[in-house]
């Protein structure tokens, strides 16, 4: 008796442990030469069905239909939790670019980093077709510790439904949202002042060092237009114009003693570090009249705790 018992409880054991396993589902990964084909054939149609809808339509639960509709069709579904893997391209606060192999931005930035108006959600987002915008909502300046160029896999929720909290309109993101860098474990990454050696690198550079001091551009937007527009292009001074165009503080790191390397950064006055903060920051090296710049005007900032 004390046999059948037992045989009993390990069936209804074993067949609880299956009900429980079946019930989860594991998350599912793409490379982005996968992923952005399909994904940019379902934007373009879902596009091209809406083209003359109203405001009101594009807010209704028939958009929200069509939306759906199109994501199965490429084999997704709405609010559905991936990890697309891919090549760190431009980091700005709170979102972060990856591209392909054959975008890799170790040399280059993207043309729309010059847009001083260039925001997450506008039009002008649209990058090209090798390249994917993943949002983030908590810890937005953690794409400051990925290095430029480097792989990275990133998880986050595709054709989110989401609510405009100022509009009170409901609205599906196109882009990877609520995303979190799943690897590299940028937990392990550990502050490792290299002020001195970016001076060195050409292009886009890891960049961390100690704040200085920090001093904020008062020019108007039209001023710095006008000596951005009166530099010969081909110039030195036409990268210091550039940067000092699109900036609104500049922050100087320790560079040795006695000496600071000024970086040009466009932030809010709440995300700025203080002096003495130990930070990172995306930025790629200039120099101007015998002097080493930084220009990081896209660059999110972490601040080691």
């Amino acid at each position: 008796m004390k046999k059948i018992l037992g045989l009993l409880l390990a069936m209804i054991l074993a067949i609880g442990m299956c009900g429980c396993s079946s019930g989860t589902s594991s998350v599912k990964e793409y490379n982005i030469d996968e992923f952005l084909p399909t994904y940019r054939k379902i934007l373009s149609s879902i596009e091209e069905k809406t083209q003359y809808w109203s405001e009101d339509e594009l807010q209704s639960s028939k958009y929200t239909e069509l939306v759906k509709k199109e994501a199965e069709s490429g084999g997704f579904s709405l609010n559905q939790t991936i990890i697309i893997r891919g090549k760190v391209d431009t980091t700005y606060p709170s979102f972060l670019f990856i591209s392909t192999s054959k975008n890799s931005n170790e040399d280059t930035e993207s043309d729309d980093s010059e847009d001083e108006d260039f925001e997450p959600d506008s039009e002008d987002a649209d990058f090209d077709s090798t390249t994917f915008m993943c949002l983030f909502s908590e810890n937005p300046n953690s794409p400051a510790l990925l290095e430029p160029g480097s792989n990275v896999a990133i998880e986050g929720t595709l054709f989110a439904e989401k609510k405009d909290e100022e509009k009170g309109t409901k609205y599906i993101s196109e882009y990877l949202s609520d995303c979190k860098i799943k690897s590299p474990d940028i937990s392990k990454v550990k502050f490792a002042d290299n002020v001195t050696d970016a001076i060195a690198v050409d292009g886009s550079e890891r960049i961390m060092g100690t704040v200085n001091s920090i001093e904020e551009i008062t020019a108007s937007d039209d001023d710095k237009e006008e000596y951005l527009e009166s530099v010969d292009t081909s110039s030195d001074e036409y990268n210091y114009a550039s940067a000092y165009r699109f900036a609104n503080y500049v922050i100087y790191l320790n560079n040795g003693p006695g000496n600071t390397l000024p970086c040009f950064i466009n932030t809010t006055e709440d995300l700025l570090p203080k002096e003495g903060d130990k930070i990172s920051l995306i930025g790629e090296h200039f120099s101007y009249d015998y002097s080493d710049y930084i220009n990081a005007e896209n660059s999110a900032i972490y601040i080691f705790k």
